[in-house]
């Protein structure tokens, strides 16, 4: 791109519009990301939610042990993947309107 083009891209692509429009795109990734990973393991972690309730206190924290860092590997890897989704669809693009519905 020459100087002109480029500052016409960067002028478009700072405005409110645009960021508007990346953040509700970042959170239909986050939230696809997350959802699909629920429909997963949902499974897993229903088991060790009850597992909570009708444990012991030995039996508690065990269970709670396995629940938590499970959670947070969860989390980040789905996070992880949304992240890559919205670098390689969103940055550095002119976001048209109704570009959410292209997103797959």
């Amino acid at each position: 791109m020459n100087g002109l083009q480029r500052a016409v891209f960067d002028a478009v692509y700072a405005s409110r519009e645009q960021r508007r429009r990346r953040r509700l795109a970042a959170l239909y990734l986050y939230a696809r990301h997350f959802l699909h990973g629920l429909m997963l393991t949902w499974p897993f972690f229903l088991l060790l939610g009850a597992g909570l309730f009708h444990a012991d206190s030995v039996l508690f924290y065990l269970l709670l042990a396995f629940l938590v860092p499970g959670l947070l590997g969860w989390l980040l890897i789905y996070g992880k993947g949304a992240r890559r989704d919205y670098e390689r669809l969103v940055r550095g693009r002119i976001l048209h309107k109704g570009y959410l519905r292209s997103l797959h």
